[in-house]
């Protein structure tokens, strides 16, 4: 089994110990799940009641974090978080390792191109044209479309879909059920009911993208609905045809964002917000959870509500709602005296 001293994990953490123990550790934990052999972290001021309780046998902290008053040992450092990961990597399993090779029960058109160092799992199915690029990983029954390409070292964890022409760069992790290339959500209203639009444009994901279980990125109407390098998406989300996202957001579950919506590098936003079409939103921009943008935000911009306005403006309109409610009981308080 694992374990770790209190000077080794001094180390793996760069922090500093708030006295000296003889202590060895052999696992992580929640603070809530401690015991006499855990390590644990505090990422969040509203669990500070939980340390009193806690058994963990030592406790990351963030050196602002005033240990007085705790009969605990803590270790203090730059980010505890980051910090407590570090430590949990060194007690989680072995990464799962992929032998290179294909499987008999993988379907595999006879003029795709396959890489070297490539593993193909049992039921996947590669069409005509695709290219699978050196050291992938294609699950057990993930799909690859016809002409799609999937980049060196790019992972499709079992039933995620690739659809024809897709681009998929290098390192891309795609999840379970996720799937990139579905036609976008385009129809012609009419008296005979809803034309089809045909979606005939790609999706292409720059190198380094994450995609959750159950994500879906429409396929363009023409050219291409691109997410770029380094982006990171939740679970399901719902992409629309022509959207173009930067490098380095960060898109958390339940978000949906409507056709052709432009958004730059390093946005964030939060689980259920929604973006209306043809938006342009800035670098740097934090959508908060549930808000609804029905307007283009400068870089940025901190916004909030439905629909979505700046933060202190949320906050300043949710203080008058109160006034108001405090002032309807003055008035009917009024209104009774001068029956």
């Amino acid at each position: 089994m694992k374990a770790l001293n209190l000077t080794q994990i001094l180390e793996i953490t760069e922090g500093t110990a708030n006295r000296e123990a003889d202590i060895t550790i052999k696992e992580v934990s929640a603070l809530i799940d401690g015991s006499i052999n855990s390590i644990s972290f505090l990422g969040n001021k509203r669990y500070i009641s939980q340390i009193k309780d806690s058994q963990a046998a030592i406790i990351l902290v963030d050196k602002e974090f005033d240990t007085q008053g705790f009969d605990k040992l803590f270790i203090s450092c730059e980010d505890p978080s980051a910090s407590f990961t570090k430590v949990a990597n060194y007690f989680a399993p072995p990464t799962i390792e992929y032998q290179a090779g294909i499987d008999p029960a993988a379907n595999i058109a006879e003029n795709a191109q396959i890489g070297e160092d490539v593993y193909i799992g049992p039921g996947a199915i590669i069409m005509d044209g695709a290219t699978i690029g050196n050291n992938a990983v294609i699950c057990a029954n993930a799909y690859v479309g016809h002409q799609a390409e999937i980049g060196a070292y790019s992972i499709l964890y079992p039933n995620s879909t690739v659809r024809e022409r897709c681009i998929i760069g290098q390192r891309v992790i795609l999840h379970s059920s996720c799937v990139i290339g579905t036609d976008g959500f385009g129809f012609i209203p009419g008296k005979d009911g809803h034309k089809k639009i045909p979606q005939i444009g790609i999706v292409q994901l720059h190198d380094d993208v994450e995609v959750g279980s159950c994500t879906t990125i429409d396929r363009a109407r023409f050219g291409k609905t691109i997410v770029g390098e380094g982006t990171k998406l939740d679970n399901i989300i719902q992409i629309g045809h022509n959207v173009i996202i930067g490098k380095h957001c960060f898109i958390v579950s339940l978000v949906a964002i409507a056709g052709s919506v432009q958004i730059g590098n390093f946005v964030t936003i939060a689980g259920q917000a929604g973006i209306s079409g043809h938006l342009q939103i800035g670098d740097g921009c934090t959508i908060m959870g549930k808000a609804g943008v029905t307007r283009d935000l400068n870089p940025g911009e901190v916004v909030m509500g439905m629909p979505a306005t700046s933060r202190r403006e949320f906050i300043a309109d949710r203080a008058q709602l109160r006034k108001i409610s405090k002032l309807e009981k003055r008035l009917k308080a009024l209104e009774e005296k001068l029956k």
